[in-house]
């Protein structure tokens, strides 16, 4: 809704705001500055309607695109890709409320050290569930993972009970009765970057960076591994 009126005091101005409206013109008007609000408008819906409901954050279109783009544009850049250990657990024994909570913690953390050291043309998505994407370039990646794992190794343990950070593990009981012990959740960063290859599309680029996520997730407690491969 955006609203074209000859109304122009200022209480005028923020009572049609309050009352709902995304926008708010006062005649007369010049028609080129209509017709940008206008479509300024509808991108901020489209964007609104692509990003993830939870964090808000730019979903798997938006980060393909951003992807592409840069591959077709010739930049050279990082991916890091960022997922929690043992947070299916977590969401198992403390409920997916309290998972929830852990997700837009990470979401916090992760974008406050993409501000913190990251460069003016970055990109964060949130590919879904415990999965996050970060577009950087080479030179900032080695700064923003070691903010986040400082960062996160933190922050995770007020989610938690006193006696289960005391004991350093939860417990979970699996369909048979037998009961397993997880440690304290921790994130697992791989960066993959196409200074020393190349990608052709963003495909092979999340297979590359699904592969180092694996290994990067077999060391205990909170890691990152970057990918040093030439093509």
């Amino acid at each position: 809704i955006i609203m074209l009126t000859s109304k122009d005091k200022a209480d005028d101005k923020l009572t049609g705001l309050e009352l709902g409206a995304d926008d708010y013109i006062i005649k007369p008007f010049n028609t080129r500055e209509l017709v940008s609000r206008v479509n300024n408008t509808l991108r901020r819906i489209d964007r609104n309607r692509l990003a993830n409901p939870l964090t808000g954050l730019r979903g798997n279109l938006e980060i393909q695109a951003e992807i592409m783009s840069r591959i077709a544009k010739k930049n050279i850049f990082s991916v890091i890709y960022a997922d929690l250990d043992n947070f299916k657990a977590y969401n198992d024994v403390y409920g997916f409320s309290r998972g929830d909570l852990a997700i837009k913690l990470t979401a916090d953390i992760i974008t406050d050290n993409m501000r913190l050291y990251g460069s003016s043309r970055d990109f964060i998505g949130h590919i879904g569930g415990d999965d996050f994407i970060i577009i950087t370039v080479p030179g900032c990646d080695k700064a923003i993972c070691e903010g986040i794992i400082s960062d996160f190794d933190f922050k995770i343990p007020t989610l938690y009970k006193k006696k289960d950070i005391e004991k350093g593990y939860i417990e979970t009981i699996d369909r048979r009765g037998n009961t397993t012990k997880y440690p304290i959740m921790s994130i697992s960063l791989a960066v993959v970057s196409n200074e020393n290859r190349r990608f052709e599309n963003h495909l092979e680029l999340a297979e590359a960076a699904a592969e180092l996520k694996k290994k990067a997730k077999t060391i205990d407690g909170s890691s990152y591994m970057k990918d040093r491969r030439k093509h």
